[in-house]
């Protein structure tokens, strides 16, 4: 149990990590960086849609990245197995959708798509473990109950 809590915690700070090509030649940046955009970004989509001039695969990027990482910590404190395994693939599907927006949204930029596939190739490795753990978990839990 202690594995799958550091293999969260590690996800969480892997998907932060992820570079992201920032379009129109901005630059780069972390994914990290982005989750603290999501109140700013939706507060421009709400409320000053004229002024907005953002990206909308940004926002939904950012907004699939907050709820992914928000679920990952609050399973870390559900007791109950069965909403804790939901809340984790729930979470590690958000995660990987997010990152796929990352790696496709760059176009024909293939440097940019390389760069983020680069780092976010430790994190999907950390998040099919987390799968792999929460399956594991319940396949053995059904055959010791048969």
């Amino acid at each position: 149990m202690k594995r799958v809590h550091l293999a969260i915690i590690l996800g969480i700070i892997l998907h932060a990590l992820i570079v992201i090509a920032i379009p129109e030649g901005h630059g780069v940046g972390l994914m990290g960086m982005f989750d603290f955009y999501f109140p700013v970004g939706v507060y421009n989509v709400l409320f000053s849609p004229n002024d907005f001039s953002g990206d909308w695969l940004i926002i939904g990027m950012t907004v699939l990245s907050v709820i992914g990482k928000v679920l990952l910590f609050v399973s870390l404190f559900r007791r109950f197995e069965t909403r804790k395994n939901l809340l984790r693939t729930t979470a590690v599907v958000s995660l990987v959708g997010a990152y796929a927006i990352v790696c496709f949204h760059n176009g024909n930029e293939l440097g940019f798509q390389l760069l983020s596939g680069i780092f976010g190739g430790p994190f999907l490795v950390c998040a099919v473990y987390i799968l792999k753990a929460v399956y594991a978990e319940k396949i053995s839990k059904e055959l010791v109950t048969e």
